[in-house]
């Protein structure tokens, strides 16, 4: 069983079966990764802390 991932560039945190980002945040911030090309999600997990 393959680990789904967050499909922010800059985020390495799991994701829920059917569930694209781990946050909104992540969500609006992949919108324009030229602005927001580092994850600032939060999660202590996450590989990108901020």
């Amino acid at each position: 069983m393959e680990v789904q991932t967050c499909e922010h560039p800059a985020c390495s945190c799991q994701v829920k079966d059917g569930q694209k980002f781990c946050t909104d945040g992540c969500e609006a911030a992949s919108r324009d990764v030229a602005k927001n090309d580092l994850c600032k999600c939060g999660h202590a997990s996450c590989g990108s802390k901020s």
